[in-house]
């Protein structure tokens, strides 16, 4: 890979870690939200879900309206809208003002995901594609592994508030480089609202969609809840449980690193292996809660599983879009899956409200099963056998 194209992904990479390490804060700063603004998990689980409905319902339209727009100006706008809704964020001082900024947060992330892979592939040269979807995936990762302990750390150290601060400044930095260092892309256009239907006709699309809902579903109703399950379940630390969540982390580090090198090959048993490990850790993870070791490892597997599995998926997703259709068809996969992070946040507040937080690893291995099922009898096999960019 040359340096400019390397220079290039970094820059998107670094939008990517921003933006997940936004979305990761509220569940590790949960607990102290909670607290200081006298509110419940529910209520804090609550505003993730909405978020990503919000998310959901707005990155078609939002696609559609900016279909035109250089791919470039279309990341720095994101990266504004970012930027300043954080700063409201900051300010927060009730859990309304919370709500409302948070809900401008999800504007922008439906405009940046709905379009931050397609960009990634077209910034590489084509034998790169699965590098370029790879460092998307790392970039996921490192939030975890990076954003996600230091967010807590600055919150629980001076308040939750200054974790949202400094995400502000970072998105401030990304747009100056953005502006000074990265290129300007093309972006076709041509692939208008009226085409739409090529996408719901096609059945392995529909398939990938309905696949990567019940996963996110499934994942999120535990995700969501991970630190007050590790704090009041497992009864472990607060540097334990930042502990876990750094290596929720290092597993997506390596999971990127595995997608890059080996996914080309395997497609077929990288797609639906992180299925069956997922679900069996997240029924294991109930059970041997109560050794820390366990926690850990249990952490670690279902990590790598959450990022290989929607790294494949995405992957997936493009190799059967229409030619010029990328942006809208990642527009789609992001739409699935924050639909995917709503219902299953709902889900777990529900798992919560009516059989208690011990419960959500059991809820969400059930859900993770039917993916795996479905996975394995019918979505995978026909995608790849139908993949436009098939491995050499």
């Amino acid at each position: 890979m040359q340096k400019r194209e390397l220079v290039n992904l970094s820059c998107l990479v670094a939008g990517v870690f921003i933006f997940n390490m936004s979305e990761f804060t509220p569940t590790g700063l949960m607990t102290s939200i909670c607290s200081d603004l006298d509110v419940s998990e529910s209520d804090i689980g609550l505003i993730i879900s909405v978020y990503a409905w919000l998310v959901a319902i707005l990155a078609i339209p939002l696609m559609t309206l900016l279909k035109d727009l250089e791919y470039r100006r279309l990341l720095l706008i994101a990266v504004f809208l970012f930027a300043m809704f954080h700063v409201m964020t900051g300010l927060s001082d009730s859990y309304t003002l919370l709500f409302a900024s948070r809900m401008g947060v999800a504007v922008s992330h439906a405009i940046f995901w709905s379009s931050v892979v397609a960009i990634a592939v077209k910034v590489v040269s084509e034998e790169h594609r699965s590098i370029a979807i790879g460092s998307v995936s790392v970039g996921t990762a490192v939030a975890l592994i990076l954003g996600m302990p230091i967010g807590r750390a600055i919150g629980l150290a001076v308040g939750w508030r200054m974790t949202f601060i400094v995400l502000a400044l970072l998105a401030f930095v990304l747009m100056a480089l953005l502006l000074t260092i990265f290129p300007k892309v093309d972006n076709p256009g041509t692939f208008t609202i009226s085409r739409f239907p090529e996408i719901f006709a096609n059945r392995i699309l529909l398939g990938v969609y309905l696949l990567l809902f019940v996963f996110m579903m499934g994942f999120y109703e535990f995700y969501s809840y991970l630190e007050p399950f590790l704090k009041q379940v497992a009864g472990i630390s607060d540097s334990a449980v930042s502990l876990a969540m750094i290596l929720f982390g290092v597993a997506g580090i390596a999971a990127g690193g595995c997608f890059a090198r080996f996914y080309d090959r395997y497609r077929y048993y990288y797609t639906v292996t992180p299925c069956i490990l997922a679900f069996i850790s997240l029924y294991l993870i109930g059970f041997l809660c109560e050794y820390e070791i366990a926690v850990y490892v249990l952490s670690f597997i279902i990590g790598f599983s959450m990022t290989s599995f929607t790294s494949a998926l995405q992957s997936v997703n493009i190799g059967n879009s229409p030619e010029d259709g990328s942006t809208m068809a990642t527009a789609m996969f992001s739409a699935v899956f924050n639909i995917g992070i709503a219902v299953g946040t709902m889900i777990g507040g529900y798992v919560i409200d009516d059989a208690g937080i011990g419960m959500i690893g059991n809820a969400g291995g059930s859900i993770l099963l039917l993916a795996t099922l479905v996975a394995i009898a019918a979505v995978i096999p026909a995608a790849l056998k139908r993949d436009r960019k098939p491995a050499p």
